[in-house]
């Protein structure tokens, strides 16, 4: 992120921090081209009763945009989930992952999950995985695991990195206003950096 930002510097790119972006302010800039890299909207799983809880996304965690308590539950074990869980159990917190898929991110390679997982486990961090069931009541997520057995876990902060759907809203409003649009990273699919940058050069490339 840092190698970026500095790249974009030295190239001369006007950086306009702090200021949303909105349909008015991008028609009234007469833009030539418009790339939109809005991201994406968190997905929130359907656990009855989880709009009591403190419930936080991971990148606010990892900014510090926002406060954690000590004991805490990441909802979702793929790459940012296990990533926050390790970040935080490192910060002094006691962590839980919970995730209802059978295994832990799968979507890294094989050998950078063991790593990964391994690390987890010597600092301990909890695991369930193939969970069937989650009710959220009294400060505490009651589960049910792959085994049938119920879990009640103490909570005070709940990380939900259960995925996240494209944000498109921006473009969509665009629509006839500007002479080009085009998506790259997560408001195309949700994917990870490599493939974000990916879409920056092609599209850099294409105009």
């Amino acid at each position: 992120m840092n190698y970026l930002t500095a790249q974009a510097k030295k190239s001369g790119v006007k950086l306009n921090l702090g200021t949303e972006a909105t349909a008015a302010t991008t028609e009234k800039a007469k833009p030539d081209v418009v790339i939109l890299a809005t991201g994406g909207k968190h997905i929130f799983p359907d656990i009855p009763h989880l709009d009591q809880a403190h419930l936080v996304c991971a990148e606010d965690v990892l900014t510090g945009k926002v406060e954690v308590g000590m004991e805490v539950v990441v909802l979702g074990g793929e790459l940012v989930g296990c990533e926050t869980a390790e970040y935080l159990v490192e910060r002094g917190r006691k962590v839980t992952i919970v995730e209802v898929c059978d295994k832990l991110a799968t979507k890294i390679t094989p050998y950078l999950s063991e790593k990964l997982l391994d690390r987890l486990s010597r600092k301990g961090v909890d695991i369930f995985t193939g969970v069937k069931r989650e009710d959220f009541l009294n400060s505490s997520l009651t589960i049910t695991t792959r085994e049938n057995q119920e879990k009640v876990i103490q909570v005070n902060t709940i990380v939900v990195v259960t995925g996240s759907r494209a944000n498109t809203e921006l473009y969509q409003a665009l629509s006839g206003r500007v002479p080009e649009r085009y998506l790259v990273g997560d408001c195309v699919e949700p994917r990870n950096i490599m493939e974000a940058t990916t879409d920056g050069f092609n599209i850099g490339q294409t105009i």
